[in-house]
């Protein structure tokens, strides 16, 4: 949907739980210079789609609702790429995992 800035943003839903803080921790400390950048609460990172030039994403991870609203700059009027961004940022952001079972793997891990 798009906001009053023009901005498209939608809500990306995940499964509880997620440490979205330690995520953002954890990108803020790895991020590239010029490419991504963690603030506020915010993950942006530029990124190309194919026959695209650059555009900005940022996700926003939500402090009580399971989910991550995604705003998406440099897009343009051009929705039939939006589907390719969403794919990008659930990708980004492992949206789609079962966090129950990653931590059920990781903790039987004896290191």
């Amino acid at each position: 949907m798009p906001r009053r800035d023009g901005v498209p943003e939608l809500r990306l839903s995940y499964r509880l739980p997620f440490a979205t803080g330690n995520l953002l921790a954890f990108l803020g400390r790895r991020a590239i210079s010029g490419v991504e950048l963690v603030t506020g609460g915010v993950y942006a990172r530029s990124i190309r789609l194919p026959g695209h030039g650059p555009i900005v994403i940022g996700l926003a991870p939500d402090p009580v609702e399971p989910f991550v609203a995604l705003r998406v700059t440099g897009l343009g009027g051009d929705a039939t790429r939006l589907a390719s961004v969403v794919r990008a940022a659930r990708r980004l952001f492992d949206l789609d995992a079962d966090p129950s079972s990653v931590d059920s793997v990781i903790a039987g891990d004896p290191v």
